[in-house]
């Protein structure tokens, strides 16, 4: 399976890095089908690499909360090259 690895960095000068894996994926998709979204469509990038970090990160606080406290992000990959893992259909829940 495919990661996404990168470092946040917030609004105070703090570095912490993170590697998102499935869980964080599975979390990507329920944010996404809550905010009607595709997440393999492109359109929503930096959407796209937030939550998975903030997913990776496992932050309590909710996610727009957390992202007025991130300044930047520095992802180690090519975001033009995510690929979201498919979930078998059966498992869905539309």
């Amino acid at each position: 399976m495919k990661k996404v690895t990168g470092t946040i960095v917030y609004e105070n000068g703090e570095r912490v890095h993170f590697v998102a894996g499935p869980q964080a994926f599975a979390a990507l998709e329920t944010y996404a089908r809550r905010q009607g979204f595709v997440p393999t469509d492109g359109a929503n990038n930096a959407t796209v690499t937030l939550y998975l970090a903030y997913a990776a990160l496992r932050v309590q606080e909710g996610f727009d909360v957390w992202l007025d406290s991130v300044s930047d992000i520095d992802p180690d990959e090519d975001l033009e090259e995510l690929e979201v893992p498919p979930t078998p259909e059966a498992a869905r829940l539309e």
